[in-house]
């Protein structure tokens, strides 16, 4: 296969995002009508180590900032759900003060209509302090102080869910994911040289994710909603040595 550099170029910009719409339909036409110019963009895009030191660093970038943002998304959710929490523990600490102090004012406010009522007969007068008398036999309900309640609120209310960094650790053939735990990849490394590490999809070879593997690098974690339910194969360094792994919901 011969090498033409302004091919490698325009390949590693399709790659990079950085063509316009007119030029990627040019490159598409250009991929179905060439089949020497199709096999290089093939072996490109599964080795992107040929791609230019620049390129490299690019992609890396690109990668990259795709992980943070995934993981920002995750936290600010998180942010929103202990919130969430929180307000709902006060709302049910003002229901349960309401309910437990309403029937002692209620109770309070009858008390001088009972007496006003009493004195206006010489009958009612003998009765009222016969049921005062029994009144101050029956001790009133005491109100549970509000820090006491508050704290019972929120020791009972659910704890925050937080995210599980659990998923699957690698290698491990025929591993299952969910979408909601953090993918963890691990190896050994058997270079001390720059490699990389790929993740594909299973059902069309499509390449979700390259990182550049420097020396004593031997972990690497993604979100698991970085990948869309499915099955995917990856590898570090060598394609022989690839393990398939399924993502679900």
């Amino acid at each position: 296969m011969s090498i033409n550099p302004d091919d490698n170029a325009l390949i590693e910009k399709y790659l990079l995002g950085q063509l316009s719409d007119a030029e990627i339909e040019d490159f598409n036409s250009r991929v179905n009508c060439d089949r020497e110019f199709a096999r290089k963009f093939r072996l490109i895009k599964t080795f992107p180590e040929m791609m230019s030191e620049a390129g490299r660093i690019e992609m890396d970038r690109k990668l990259n900032e795709a992980v943070e943002q995934v993981l920002a998304r995750k936290a600010s959710h998180k942010t929103i759900k202990k919130w969430l929490l929180g307000i709902s523990a006060v709302v049910i600490a003002l229901g349960i003060i309401l309910i437990i102090i309403f029937p002692v004012l209620n109770q309070s406010g009858k008390a001088p209509k009972e007496e006003e009522i009493s004195v206006k007969t010489s009958q009612e007068k003998v009765i009222a302090p016969k049921v005062a008398a029994v009144k101050k036999d029956i001790p009133a309900p005491v109100p549970q102080p509000v820090t006491q309640v508050v704290k019972e609120v929120q020791s009972s209310a659910s704890p925050v869910p937080t995210l599980k960094i659990t998923g699957a650790v690698f290698p491990s053939g025929g591993a299952i994911c969910s979408r909601k735990e953090t993918i963890d990849f691990k190896w050994t490394q058997k270079c001390d040289t720059f490699t990389r590490l790929c993740i594909y999809s299973e059902t069309n070879g499509k390449l979700m994710l390259w990182r550049g593997v420097t020396p004593g690098l031997q972990e690497y974690k993604i979100p698991g909603d970085y990948l869309l339910p499915g099955k995917f194969y990856w590898y570090v360094r060598s394609k022989e040595d690839k393990h398939s792994f399924t993502v679900v919901e």
